[in-house]
């Protein structure tokens, strides 16, 4: 069906038009196609038939009844979906496997549009990349959706990066990277000039099967409801930052993964550490010129 007032296109919608696109394109002309989905977002109404695929999956979390004040907090947003009103709608694994549910309904429609693209030869001449703005969160801290701290089930997102005709497939790279590194890195594949004040770095180096750099540090911020604050991760700690609250959290990520217990009392020359790597940053940032802006017409 086609979009439904204020709701987003599905995956279906715009990979429609993006075959058409595709269809009418000169096929000796490079291009650069941008699909942006948002079916693995909230209110998390995939199709019950995606639903019954995950919701025995070994990953989801025990079976729990929500509180009340755990309901409370949901916004309303994510409750305008019928199974919510379900029995089942207040399990808390229910509400993470309906979460999977988009996850594999994105899937499902995705991997056929890229099957076509391999049949046509353009996949394997092509740079395809896989990625999310944000996850969400599901109590892991509290608290529900996205948009209010910077915990990893919000952040940390899937990168995956196809080089033309699967050069160097299945290597992972331990090394951690940035949202804010793929133009960089897509504007080095083709041979194209970033502007010197742009941020981010190039990845090539590191998608090529060379050694990266063990003490690369990430960034991040932009929290909606808290402008202010700031995160900091290595491979094996985070610190976040929040002036508005007065509070600032420190986590050993190699052994609390799920960011559970602030060692930022236990550890102050870890907290030190981090905060200085996150203060340079921000200096280095505030340095640096604006990107000029541009206008071009589009069609």
């Amino acid at each position: 069906a086609e979009p439904v007032l204020g709701k987003a296109p599905g995956a279906a919608v715009i990979l429609r038009r993006a075959r058409r696109w595709l269809e009418k394109r000169d096929p000796e002309r490079p291009f650069f196609l941008y699909l942006h989905f948002m079916d693995v977002h909230g209110p998390y109404d995939a199709p019950d038939a995606d639903y019954e695929a995950v919701r025995e999956s070994p990953g989801l979390p025990a079976s729990r009844t929500l509180t009340a004040a755990e309901k409370a907090l949901l916004r309303p947003y994510l409750t305008r979906v019928p199974w919510v009103s379900e029995p089942g709608g207040d399990d808390l694994r229910t509400w993470h496997a309906r979460y999977l549910a988009g996850v594999h309904e994105l899937d499902r429609e995705l991997g056929p549009f890229v099957d076509e693209l391999r049949a046509s030869g353009a996949l394997d001449q092509s740079i395809f990349v896989l990625t999310s703005d944000h996850g969400e969160e599901l109590l892991e801290h509290g608290n529900w959706d996205h948009g209010h701290a910077l915990y990893d089930e919000q952040i940390r997102v899937p990168l995956v990066v196809r080089l033309p005709r699967g050069a160097g497939g299945g290597r992972r790279v331990e090394e951690v990277v940035s949202l804010i590194d793929v133009m960089p890195t897509l504007l080095a594949k083709a041979s194209a000039a970033a502007p010197s004040a742009m941020q981010g770095r190039d990845l090539s180096p590191l998608l090529e099967g060379g050694k990266g750099d063990a003490a690369a540090a990430t960034f991040a911020g932009g929290v909606k409801w808290k402008p202010e604050m700031r995160s900091v991760r290595t491979a094996t700690a985070k610190l976040i930052r929040d002036p508005s609250a007065g509070l600032t959290q420190a986590y050993d990520l190699a052994h609390d993964p799920g960011e559970k217990h602030d060692v930022s009392r236990a550890q102050p020359q870890l907290v030190a550490e981090l905060e200085r790597t996150l203060d340079e940053h921000r200096r280095a940032l505030a340095a640096r010129p604006a990107l000029s802006p541009q206008k071009v017409e589009i069609s």
